[in-house]
């Protein structure tokens, strides 16, 4: 079993992020996730980008309904994504 160490920051931010998700915001910006975690934007463009190194997240590119490019697009890495979704349906 692989273990991956996380602060509580990037733990708060990643959750944030994924119960966004899970309500149809796939794209939240950082000034969306700092307001919520409190935290300031700059931490958390640090905590997710800590969390991309770590493996933890994914980036990858989407469209805007309007055409553009989504900058803050992310999703679990697959064994992290199974695992989120299991512990819903407990």
């Amino acid at each position: 079993m692989n273990v991956i160490n996380i602060s509580k920051g990037q733990a708060k931010t990643l959750s944030t992020i994924m119960a966004l998700q899970r309500q149809g915001n796939v794209c939240p910006s950082y000034k969306e996730l700092s307001v919520i975690t409190g935290y300031n934007v700059r931490n958390v463009r640090k905590q997710v980008s800590d969390l991309v190194e770590k493996g933890v997240l994914i980036k990858y590119q989407m469209k805007l309904d309007n055409g553009r490019n989504a900058p803050n697009a992310y999703a679990l890495s697959e064994k992290l994504r199974m695992a989120w979704e299991d512990s819903f349906k407990e």
